[in-house]
């Protein structure tokens, strides 16, 4: 009685499980068995356009590659011509992994492998693992059975490197590949260690078409272990699924196996059965290369059992399966080439449709190039018309209101004028008058005597060019109040803005005879300009710049002398000389009328006294007004 191990009991179990399920299922492949080829025609419809033709020819290849291999090959050559005129780069990757696969399973391993590299390039440009993964147990399967075993074995272990170890299907297909390559090198129980991993995660997806393949595999393993009942138990399994997925062509090689052993064992006639099997099947298939094997089989088998005539038949058989082999090959070249004359005038078609769409696609986009940059200088234009004329408009204005500010400056100056004529006129009077002069001396005199002269005559002010009466005033406390009255506006303005305020007062000045009103409008006026150009510079340099200002005052030989020096923007010496002409200003039109230094020159000669500047560009300017007066 054979003794089954557990793993056998369980393939055993699942074997006939999945039998049952599965018996009742039809073929893919609905076609007549026992033909070489079929019609392309009659299996791909007429479609409407080449991208509804080319779905069609992708789904024919799988159901028809095994009973019809040359037929297949069209299809698939005819897929690929297709993918690259509407350039469609699955479909492209789609028909080389077929091509590469359908010359690999006819023995045609060099144009195989350069399909199959060319796939591989394809899955690499679009970056997809999973094809990547697949083409490279493809290649290392195309490398293993042309004997190259080192190059099959990188192959495999680079796709192995990218897969996801969690992903069973990747993983079982995987083993899958590297279980015959094992067995071929002779490590023999890393093969059958792949081969049961592979066939466990088969079990857990459920039941696939590579079931009786690993069961296949794992009956050679055991055979070269000389395990022989265990290398039978695996190959009636593998016949028992393959049948179940009624894949015949998977058939053949099993029962040659079953074959061989039982040759080795001396069982000439079940050998015969099985080989007998394999080429009842081989007929259906039309599949040479499996034929070839069993009539050398079997002719070995009559002439070990000494039947001459069966042996020298099957022999003879063999010959010409070997010759019909060699004319389909002939054939199987002669189309490869006219295939190969095809592709290259297809390819060169679509080069030239490719450089055609090109041309004409750069000149149209020269052609909405050109337009587009037309459009945009007409805009352009446009912008620059709208803005010079919004500029014309804003100069119109601005000239607008210095227009009525020169009004307004002339109708004062008018004013100013007449009444310093009445003022002379008063002080002509006054001169004339007797005592005048010792009331001069005492301003609270002349308030009396103009006040009574005001009563009489109605038209004389207190003085020529002021607006106020002369008094006695402390100075030094004069300038300083309005010196920070003016630093107090600019910190208004800019709070941030940092000056260096420094004073140096003769103290021997108590008073000066001044009108407060009109010397302090003076003051203001210089040291707000002072303040102006300090920040400017500031804003200019930043923080390498530090404002300054001095105010000092003497006493120099019965005059009083102030000066104003800061270390701000200077000017340049064509400038300093119209400093005191009307409506002249160095600032930004709308920040200054040019007024207030030449206002305050006539107040300061009004005072009888002098003003002068002196400036260089960025050295500070320094304006000194000498009063009459002295220390006391």
């Amino acid at each position: 009685m054979i003794l089954l191990k557990k793993d056998q009991l369980v393939i055993l179990t699942l074997g006939l499980l999945s039998a049952f399920r599965l018996s009742a299922q039809t073929s893919v492949d609905s076609l007549p068995l026992g033909t070489p080829s079929v019609s392309l025609d009659s299996l791909v419809p007429n479609e409407r356009n080449d991208t509804a033709r080319i779905r069609s020819l992708a789904n024919v290849f799988w159901p028809i590659i095994i009973s019809y291999p040359d037929t297949a090959i069209s299809v698939v050559r005819e897929e690929l011509i297709l993918s690259k005129k509407l350039r469609l780069i699955q479909y492209e990757y789609d028909a080389l992994a077929k091509l590469g696969y359908a010359l690999f399973q006819q023995g045609n391993y060099p144009e195989g492998l350069a399909y199959e590299f060319d796939a591989l390039a394809i899955a690499e440009s679009l970056r997809d693992t999973l094809l990547i993964v697949e083409t490279h147990n493809r290649i290392a399967e195309i490398y293993r059975e042309e004997g190259d075993l080192s190059k099959s074995q990188a192959h495999l272990l680079f796709s192995k490197k990218l897969i996801n170890p969690t992903d069973s299907v990747a993983m079982k297909t995987w083993y899958f590949f590297a279980t015959p390559l094992y067995e071929k090198m002779n490590r023999l129980d890393t093969a059958l260690e792949y081969a049961r991993k592979s066939l466990m995660l088969d079990n857990r997806i459920n039941a696939s078409v590579e079931r009786s393949v690993i069961l296949f595999y794992m009956g050679n393993i055991y055979f070269k272990l000389g395990r022989n009942d265990s290398s039978l138990f695996y190959y009636h399994e593998a016949i028992l699924y393959t049948k179940a997925f009624n894949t015949s062509k998977d058939l053949i090689p099993i029962y040659n196996s079953v074959a061989k052993l039982y040759m080795m064992q001396g069982n000439n006639d079940s050998s015969i059965y099985y080989a007998n099997l394999a080429l009842e099947t081989e007929k259906k298939m039309g599949y040479s290369p499996g034929k070839l094997e069993t009539c050398r089989t079997l002719s070995d088998l009559y002439l070990r059992k000494n039947k001459k005539d069966s042996a020298i038949r099957y022999l003879q058989l063999s010959v010409e399966t070997q010759d019909s082999i060699l004319s389909q090959e002939k054939l199987r070249q002669l189309a490869t080439l006219e295939f190969n004359k095809r592709i290259h005038i297809e390819e060169e078609l679509i080069r030239q449709e490719h450089l055609a769409s090109e041309f004409r696609i750069y000149i149209m986009a020269t052609a909405i190039l050109v337009f587009v940059i037309m459009i945009s200088l007409l805009i352009l234009n446009n912008r620059i018309k709208q803005k010079a004329f919004r500029k014309l408009e804003q100069q119109e204005h601005e000239t607008e209101i210095q227009r009525q500010r020169a009004e307004k400056a002339l109708t004062e100056l008018n004013t100013f004028q007449g009444q310093s004529i009445q003022s002379e006129r008063l002080s002509s009077w006054v001169g004339a008058d007797a005592g005048a002069a010792q009331d001069i001396q005492h301003p609270a005199n002349i308030v009396g005597n103009i006040h009574e002269d005001i009563m009489e005559k109605g038209t004389v002010q207190p003085a020529a060019g002021l607006k106020g009466l002369k008094q006695g005033i402390d100075l030094n406390s004069f300038l300083t109040q309005y010196l920070k009255l003016s630093f107090t506006e600019i910190k208004h303005k800019d709070k941030t803005f940092p000056c260096e305020i420094k004073t140096d007062f003769d103290t021997t000045i108590r008073s000066a005879t001044l009108v407060p009103q009109d010397f302090g409008r003076l003051l203001l006026n210089v040291f707000n300009n002072a303040f102006y150009t300090l920040a400017e510079k500031r804003r200019r340099d930043g923080d390498a710049f530090s404002p300054q200002l001095l105010v000092k005052t003497r006493a120099l030989n019965g005059r009083i002398e102030i000066s104003v020096l800061d270390n701000g923007m200077g000017m340049p010496p064509d400038l300093v000389g119209k400093i005191f002409q009307p409506f002249f200003t160095t600032k930004p039109p709308g920040q200054g009328a040019g007024l207030g230094l030449s206002m305050g020159y006539d107040i300061i000669k009004a005072h009888g006294g002098e003003i002068s500047v002196a400036s260089g560009v960025d050295k500070g300017t320094e304006f000194t007004i000498c009063l009459p007066g002295s220390a006391g």
